[in-house]
């Protein structure tokens, strides 16, 4: 079995397996456009084909196992060993490895996301809190420790990449309640 995706369409379909949604494949066209309607916007944008060829894939690994109703579709669900495999892309499990040794910088994340995409940025938001991200100022988040893969995994999940800045301040003054926040007070 692969070690890492690197395709992000890939990577959103396992995400969205993960999250509990049961995605459905049928050859019947008229049941293809029920089964779109029911997925999350931001999947109704990934071409049937490449979904297709995905699941298939992942079937062939044995990440999903697919399970054919009465009706003709099929509806796949992650496998054991297919969450596992999941585990890595998924920032909430398990959680980011940080360091014991705080290395003096802060990791920040500064996003614009629109209204229209207030779902995904309500979402992205909760997330960064689940990281342990610390508000700064209006939508300007900080943390002590390089936790930027799971901000690409979010990134790529929401769709909110382009909307996204991130990087590293070596220079933060005051940052004493931010040291107090984060337990870093013998640093």
């Amino acid at each position: 079995m692969r070690k890492y995706l690197h395709s992000p369409v890939k990577r959103k379909i396992l995400m969205a397996l993960t999250t509990g949604i049961a995605l459905g494949l049928t050859r019947s066209a008229a049941k293809q456009w029920h089964l779109l309607e029911s997925l999350p916007e931001e999947f109704k944008k990934i071409d049937r084909d490449v979904l297709r060829r995905t699941m298939r894939e992942f079937y062939t690994e044995h990440l999903v196992r697919l399970d054919e109703r009465r009706d003709g579709t099929f509806v796949a669900t992650l496998t054991q060993e297919g969450k596992r495999f999941a585990q890595k892309y998924n920032p909430k499990y398990p959680p980011p490895r940080v360091s014991s040794v705080w290395d003096r910088k802060w990791r920040f994340v500064s996003f614009d996301i629109p209204e229209k995409k207030r779902d995904a940025r309500d979402a992205f938001r909760a997330e960064l809190k689940v990281l342990g991200f610390k508000e700064l100022q209006k939508s300007f988040w900080v943390y002590p420790h390089d936790v930027f893969e799971p901000i690409n995994v979010l990134a790529e999940l929401y769709d909110v990449r382009r909307h996204l800045r991130t990087g590293v301040i070596t220079t933060l003054f005051p940052d004493a309640d931010l040291r107090l926040h984060f337990d870093l007070s013998a640093h």
